[in-house]
């Protein structure tokens, strides 16, 4: 019986506990739903409040001032600084220099320092991106941005170095660059938007393609990073580099060193066009490299200027491992127009791929 009884106590504290836990999340979502309807009414009411703000100041109807003097909560601010930056993204010339004049009030500056500052990944993203668009920024910020490059967080360190590269001091923009190019686990795309940024904000081209240079001719810039800024140098113009990249390119070979850094030098290289190399590829050897994108680039490039002197090596690239170089160096071997030729000299076990390729009259290496 007495067991019963405590059996029985179990089970309702249990259920009491349950009820009670059910309660709270009803009362915690009912809480939630009109927290959020609350400030989505405040924030809905700030924006209408603030764009008639907005648009007097682009009409040159109110200052700064007078801006900052209108904004009475943090609602206001937030509804503000988003419809600006919009509007920023939208409009070019005297409009759009003037609008971001806004972005230097001291609202936004105290507003987004602390927001630099918190624990909370998001707001430190979006702080960055304020110190970004801002037209300058102190020294404080400089060496919070500068320490935030080295966040556990690539979008943080991606985010504090566009910010640091849209200063005008050189120094800070050249130091900001080597810092992110150092590191090994940058996206290809942040890459191009963080050069593209120090190039567009450079002054000086000749002094960008040199140091850009210099950063992927130092054996200490991760190899894909190195490869991924080169690829940009004929989008870029840097057509200087042509010689130096050719002289990078022989010592790499010869310390059998960065292959995929190789490879992209090749590809620009056969974009920009350097008289050597096609002589180079010829005397080096390089179709014979152990690294496949080696391979892959200096077939390629065989393909596109196809000379009778490349066929053997066209035809040890046929039955290459890599099954994009194989069909690259048979769709090459189809300039030769002797088909009964390159059967002969290809083993059984490629045949199939050479009469497919003879068939579609090398049609996959678009897609390669």
């Amino acid at each position: 019986m007495q067991n019963e009884t405590i059996y029985i106590q179990f089970i309702t504290g249990i259920l009491v506990v349950l009820v009670v836990l059910f309660v709270s999340l009803i009362i915690y979502s009912l809480a939630r739903r009109r927290i959020r309807k609350y400030q989505e009414k405040k924030f809905t009411g700030a924006e209408e409040y603030m764009m008639p703000i907005i648009y007097g100041f682009m009409d040159k109807e109110i200052d700064t001032e007078e801006f900052s003097a209108r904004i009475r909560s943090r609602y206001d601010l937030k509804m503000a600084y988003k419809n600006v930056n919009v509007i920023i993204d939208n409009v070019k010339g005297v409009e759009r220099e003037r609008l971001k004049t806004l972005l230097n009030i001291e609202e936004y500056h105290r507003y987004f320092l602390r927001q630099l500052y918190s624990s909370k990944i998001i707001e430190i993203a979006r702080a960055c991106v304020y110190f970004e668009k801002k037209v300058e920024a102190n020294q404080k910020v400089m060496n919070k941005l500068r320490r935030l490059q080295h966040h556990s967080y690539p979008v943080i360190c991606y985010a504090a170095t566009l910010a640091l590269i849209n200063t005008n001091d050189s120094w800070v923009q050249n130091t900001a660059l080597t810092v992110f190019i150092a590191k090994n686990n940058n996206s290809t795309m942040s890459i191009h938007d963080i050069v593209f940024k120090y190039y567009n904000n450079s002054q000086d081209e000749e002094k960008t393609a040199q140091f850009l240079f210099s950063i992927v001719s130092n054996s200490s810039t991760p190899v894909k990073s190195s490869a991924a800024i080169v690829k940009m140098f004929p989008e870029l113009g840097f057509y200087q580099l042509i010689d130096p990249l050719y002289t990078l390119l022989i010592k790499l070979h010869r310390k059998r060193i960065g292959g995929r850094l190789m490879a992209a030098i090749i590809e620009v290289l056969c974009e920009l066009y350097h008289p050597e190399l096609d002589k180079q590829i010829e005397d080096t050897f390089f179709w014979a490299s152990y690294d496949e994108p080696v391979r892959f680039a200096v077939v390629k490039w065989m393909n596109e200027h196809y000379r009778k002197e490349f066929d053997d090596a066209l035809f040890i690239l046929a039955v290459d491992p890599s099954h994009k170089i194989r069909i690259v160096a048979q769709t090459a071997l189809l300039k030769l127009n002797a088909s009964r030729k390159v059967t002969e000299r290809l083993p059984a076990d490629i045949l199939g791929e050479w009469h497919e390729i003879e068939r579609s009259g090398g049609a996959h290496v678009a897609a390669l």
